[in-house]
């Protein structure tokens, strides 16, 4: 299945609906590419689980998904350099 302009993307954590906050949580879509990408800013072992990404086209759906393990995370202190 691509995904185009009438795709509808789910994620899915643990079987919860995720939803983007554009702040902590962020979705992004390469639809050209047929790529969708999760980030999780200031991940932590709470976020550990089973992601799922569902998407539903008038040509049908399918799902993808993924167990991430997230174990002694350490806060990152970044500098970002001009």
């Amino acid at each position: 299945m691509l995904i185009g302009h009438k795709t509808q993307l789910y994620l899915f954590k643990d079987g919860q609906r995720l939803r983007e906050d554009g702040v902590r949580t962020i979705f992004e879509v390469d639809s050209q590419r047929g790529i969708f990408r999760l980030r999780i800013c200031s991940v932590n072992e709470s976020d550990t689980g089973f992601y799922t990404l569902l998407a539903q086209s008038s040509g049908g759906q399918t799902a993808a998904g993924i167990h991430a393990n997230f174990v002694n995370v350490q806060p990152v202190n970044a500098k970002f350099f001009n």
